[in-house]
């Protein structure tokens, strides 16, 4: 189709012929069955474009629509994450408020009195505890200072109604930390580090040493898995040091 003009109120025509220097004859375009056809009545216009014309009030309230959906695409998407946040943030505040319920219905007075001996300085003794082993400390040379300021010591309370200790590599509390549990006398501190020997699966050479230090009874079967494990480990290494000084022994003789 030739001939194919715009008006400014946006129809699609066809030009019929000149009506004069500034008009033209024209006739609307309308879509029927999907196929663009001129229908209608002819009329005169002189306001014609090569291109569909938008006016700068149409372009701003379609720069405006385009704004406000984006806008309103990211204030939707913040309202979704606030609302997942909050829901997370109940959720935690729900369980911390059963957890402390829990640990109130089992609250242990002699947690506490451990506390304020701690505090005031009625510890004698630390027993540090890790996944490794127990050991034993005097107080004195129980570091707590770094850098010339007191390293962060912190307690959390258990559900079972105990306090677990922990104190900071540095005064902030920042870097790693050990984990350990006060003791009032050395024969309590002995008692702590006996619990936690027992409890171990598979012993160590300084579980051995440890309980030997302090008189503590270990189970027997588990020095016998302990003696088997450390005597095959070595074994594997004499016969790998004899494998290797025969192979030293045959470039010697190459030589």
């Amino acid at each position: 189709m030739e001939n194919i003009k715009y008006t400014s109120d946006g129809k699609k025509v066809v030009v019929i012929g000149n009506l004069n220097a500034q008009e033209k004859i024209v006739q609307e375009i309308y879509i029927i069955n999907k196929n663009e056809v001129p229908s209608g009545e002819n009329f005169v216009s002189k306001d014609l474009h090569d291109a569909p014309a938008i006016s700068w009030k149409e372009k701003k309230i379609k720069e405006i629509d385009l704004l406000y959906e984006k806008t309103n695409q990211e204030r939707k998407e913040q309202l979704d994450k606030l609302e997942k946040t909050h829901r997370e943030i109940c959720l935690k505040f729900r369980n911390k408020i059963a957890y402390i319920s829990n640990a109130i219905e089992k609250l242990d007075p002699e947690a506490f009195n451990l506390l304020a001996d701690y505090i005031t300085g009625e510890i004698k003794y630390i027993v540090i505890t890790g996944h490794n082993s127990a050991e034993i400390k005097d107080i004195k040379d129980f570091n707590q200072n770094y850098d010339e300021k007191l390293r962060l010591i912190s307690f959390f309370g258990k559900d079972d109604g105990s306090f677990t200790y922990a104190v900071g590599e540095y005064n902030d509390y920042s870097g790693g930390h050990q984990k350990f549990i006060p003791c009032r006398t050395k024969d309590e501190a002995i008692e702590v580090a006996r619990k936690k020997l027992l409890a171990k699966d598979i012993l160590q050479k300084y579980d051995l040493e440890m309980a030997e230090q302090y008189g503590i009874v270990l189970d027997k079967q588990k020095i016998k898995e302990y003696k088997s494990r450390t005597l095959e480990s070595l074994n594997k290494s004499l016969k790998r040091c004899e494998e290797e000084t025969e192979k030293i022994k045959e470039r010697i003789n190459e030589i």
